[in-house]
């Protein structure tokens, strides 16, 4: 009987062995995606590429604008607050307590 690190290490030298001598779907795959990547190249792929980053990161910065960073400043605003901002069965008191907390100064 062989004790377990023995049989660790032949099983791991047998599948590095199967590996080397025949590529698996892994392999393959990783070899089709790099040669779809060079394709692109090849038709004037940089180009869009350029025009592409511009677009991209031109709408992150919208969204951090627009969607995360007024979401952020509420949360951020919200945790900070001491205040009771619900009032329960009253809903104008409590819209009054949320605008104080959210918009501090402004409201």
């Amino acid at each position: 009987r062989q004790s377990a690190p023995d049989t660790a290490a032949q099983s791991r030298s047998s599948l590095g062995q199967a590996d080397r001598e025949q590529p698996g779907k892994m392999q393959q795959q990783q070899q089709r995606n790099y040669d779809s990547v060079r394709a692109f190249a090849a038709i004037g792929g940089d180009g869009a590429s350029g025009t592409a980053r511009i677009l991209g990161s031109g709408c992150a910065g919208v969204t951090e604008l627009f969607l995360f960073h007024p979401t952020d400043t509420i949360a951020k605003r919200l945790m900070s607050n001491t205040k009771t901002v619900y009032v329960g069965g009253d809903m104008k008191a409590t819209m009054a307590n949320a605008n104080q907390v959210i918009f501090r100064d402004a409201a």
